[in-house]
């Protein structure tokens, strides 16, 4: 086994090691932001909710634009806001997707409205996708022109070495 095949066999050893450890880290700090995203998305869609029951006339309930508004009756106790994880079948792939989930009891001029809202932005397995063609791309691009650095090294230092005894 000449040189170079040591120097990219070392070099992919370690490069996998590292890309493994980096996808597995750079996948939780996105999946973190993407939850941290929907929840403040979920929120701000909440309070102008809330602001546009608190202006309008008592309804009687309504499910549109994924929210779901239903009436209360009798003394169902409060809650603010709750996040949850639920399924829930998406309209244009025809199956059950994670997504995250807020609800709550408030209310508003005297009625008692039980508020479900939810929202998906990306499915987390678009991402896996996408890390693994990005970490084989960067795998390929470090092998393939640490392959040409070994080289051109090797060439200069036999250059060099030549002509040192001549």
């Amino acid at each position: 086994m000449n040189l170079i095949s040591r120097f990219t066999l070392a070099f992919l050893l370690v490069a996998a090691v590292v890309f493994v450890g980096g996808g597995f880290i750079s996948y939780q700090v996105v999946k973190k932001e993407i939850q941290s995203e929907e929840k403040r998305f979920l929120k701000s869609r909440y309070k102008r909710l809330i602001k546009y029951l608190e202006m309008r006339p008592p309804v009687d309930g309504f499910v549109r634009n994924k929210t779901i508004l239903e009436l209360v009756f009798g003394e169902t106790a409060l809650y603010g806001p709750i996040f949850s994880d639920t399924l829930i079948q998406n309209e244009h792939f025809g199956k059950m997707e994670n997504q995250i989930k807020l609800e709550s009891v408030v209310e508003i001029a005297g009625q008692r409205y039980h508020i479900i809202q939810f929202d998906l932005i990306v499915e987390s397995d678009d991402i896996i996708k996408e890390c693994h063609k990005k970490y084989a791309d960067y795998l390929f691009d470090f092998t393939f022109f640490n392959r040409i650095d070994c080289f051109v090294y090797i060439l200069l230092f036999a250059c060099t070495f030549s002509n040192t005894f001549n």
